[in-house]
């Protein structure tokens, strides 16, 4: 009786699973740890959104990487907006894919060498709650020489 009960609870749990996983959101920024001042550099986000639906914005901060200007490459589908220190990927209704990669190119101003530091936030949908997923921050220099190394922060 006791093994039949056991077998009928994990059968139940099983069939259940899916509908209680609630996927893991995170992501991951991805830049060349040196820039050439007056060069240009492609620059990709990678966001797992899990089960997040509904509006979504993703903000990142400039104000640490003074003489740096961004435009956007693809999009997924959000509405992109750069001030001197402020870039937005606002989405009315983020894409259904688990993954969405965002490409953008970064140019360095001539006259801007020295370190820079680039942070963020996801904000998202989660059923009803507003949740936030801070991207956390990236250091890059801007040089005269030539840089090719690649930086990664989740």
């Amino acid at each position: 009786m006791f093994k039949s009960l056991f077998i009928s609870l994990n059968l139940v749990g099983l069939i259940l699973l899916p509908f209680l996983y609630v996927g893991e959101v995170s992501v991951i920024h991805v830049l060349p740890s040196e820039v050439t001042e007056g060069k240009s550099v492609e620059v990709s986000i990678i966001i797992n959104k899990g089960l997040a639906t509904g509006p979504a914005r993703l903000a990142l901060n400039f104000e640490n990487a003074p003489g740096i200007l961004i435009e956007e490459i693809s999009n997924a589908g959000a509405s992109f907006s750069f001030d001197k220190s402020k870039a937005l990927f606002v989405w009315y209704s983020i894409p259904e894919e688990e993954t969405i990669t965002l490409k953008y190119r970064l140019t360095a101003e001539a006259g801007s060498s020295g370190n820079k530091t680039i942070d963020g936030t996801f904000s998202y949908l989660d059923g009803e709650e507003r949740e936030s997923e801070t991207i956390g921050p990236i250091t890059f220099t801007v040089s005269e020489g030539n840089g090719n190394t690649t930086a990664s922060i989740e």
